[in-house]
């Protein structure tokens, strides 16, 4: 559970920084080393994955690697500020992005209390994230959640073509690779302490994430990220 109050004193430091590439690279690489070579994107970096945290960035990421290790991936920093690194590096970028009730209750569900501060600002922050994106498309991939889910051969299949990279599709046994990647996002739920809220559905989380639902319906904020979801998706 996060501590409300401290939660908000640091947000507006915490969203500046997430905003400025030069800041947030800095900063990482200062009081994270291990996010810094891990997640931030760089010179050395192939891809850059990154998305609204619950939608399908682990999934893509294991998906990648376990196609070709080699693979320098950025990821999982849910930052503006990755997307500007990656631009100023000349680097590949695929941002995957979820329809906004399904992504805000299960990021709600799995990292927050159930505080009306703090579920409107989890839908601000879904909604300057795809602002961004949608300004800037141009230099990113965009890929749909339930695209990916569905139809991962064909994702991959662009990725490839999009990037350049050799992802080793040829002899690809998919699904052999599909059912490894869920295995691995399942191994590593049960490493941090998150198998119940883990990134994979589950009848638990579903209930949970119910009643989320309905009080995210009720925000006036809802229509914006409903409506930024549908032109980046191409949706009427």
């Amino acid at each position: 559970m996060i501590d409300v109050n401290r939660f908000c004193l640091t947000y507006k430091v915490k969203k500046f920084i997430q905003g400025n590439g030069f800041l947030y690279s800095k900063h990482k690489y200062v009081f994270d080393k291990k996010s810094f070579y891990k997640n931030i994107s760089k010179k050395s970096t192939d891809i850059c994955v990154e998305a609204y945290p619950s939608s399908a960035n682990t999934y893509l990421m294991y998906l990648i690697k376990n196609l070709n290790d080699d693979v320098e991936i950025s990821h999982h920093t849910h930052t503006i500020a990755n997307l500007k690194l990656a631009a100023q590096y000349n680097i590949s970028c695929v941002v995957l992005i979820r329809e906004p009730l399904d992504a805000i209750s299960s990021y709600a569900y799995r990292f927050f209390n159930n505080t009306d501060k703090l579920l409107n600002r989890s839908i601000s922050e879904y909604i300057n994230f795809y602002e961004y994106v949608q300004n800037n498309k141009d230099f990113m991939k965009v890929v749909e959640f339930q695209e990916l889910i569905d139809n991962p051969q064909t994702v991959l299949k662009n990725i490839q073509q999009y990037s350049g990279m050799d992802l080793k599709l040829d002899k690809v046994d998919w699904d052999q690779l599909i059912e490894t990647s869920l295995n691995n996002i399942k191994d590593n739920a049960k490493k941090r302490g998150r198998l119940k809220r883990g990134s994979f559905p589950s009848e638990s989380k579903e209930k949970g994430k119910s009643e989320i639902k309905n009080r995210i319906k009720n925000t006036k904020k809802y229509e914006r990220a409903k409506e930024i979801y549908n032109k980046l998706t191409e949706r009427v």
